[in-house]
């Protein structure tokens, strides 16, 4: 496993400096992993090179799924970590690692459809009540954005990858996956509300 590079971002829960690149996630995502040589703990590590020349905006994006991530402590939303590499060419953000995404889950049919449904619906409708209460939309709700693990035998969901996710004040921009999009992001410049996540 190749070090991370040594970059110090002090950050609220310490210093990410004793993290290894690890695996993915599972063979169809691209998500990288690392391990706290520490604690021996998995994280999930969002890789973010940074903008060139004058457009900020993927900066801007990085900042906003930061800022959002640490605040959001829900148990179906993915715990943020910490981060590092402000000001680098590249930055990570360290999040809890699970063990795949809803996409792979289905794949793999090793859950029941009933039972997958059921825990899949009332864990994503209670994460996206809590960003509505928030005044968070995330407008990129879509399987790879999913995650789980498993748990005593049951399957408890997380949603992850806050990149596109605004305050609803501010969310009026064309934002998402074309496939999972809501019809309101089609209509251009009108306020969207938690209405665009379900």
């Amino acid at each position: 496993m190749a070090r991370i590079k040594d970059r110090h971002t002090r950050h609220a829960v310490g210093y990410e400096e004793n993290l290894r690149l690890a695996r993915t996630v599972d063979e169809n995502e691209t998500e990288p992993s690392a391990v706290d040589v520490d604690t021996g703990n998995f994280l999930a590590v969002k890789i973010i090179k940074a903008p060139k020349g004058e457009n900020t905006r993927q900066l801007c994006e990085m900042k906003r799924d930061v800022e959002i991530l640490a605040r959001m402590i829900h148990p179906h939303i993915v715990e943020f970590i910490g981060f590092q590499g402000w000001g680098e060419p590249e930055a990570e953000i360290f999040m809890g690692l699970k063990q795949g995404t809803l996409g792979s889950l289905v794949r793999s049919r090793s859950f029941a459809t009933g039972n997958l449904g059921n825990a899949l619906l009332s864990h994503m409708l209670q994460a996206l009540d809590f960003l509505a209460v928030q005044d968070i939309v995330h407008r990129d709700v879509k399987p790879v954005n999913i995650l789980y693990v498993v748990e005593a035998g049951q399957l408890r969901f997380q949603l992850g990858d806050f990149g596109l996710s605004n305050r609803i004040s501010d969310a009026v921009t064309f934002a998402g996956s074309l496939f999972y999009m809501a019809p309101e992001m089609f209509q251009r410049r009108q306020r969207q509300t938690h209405k665009v996540d379900v």
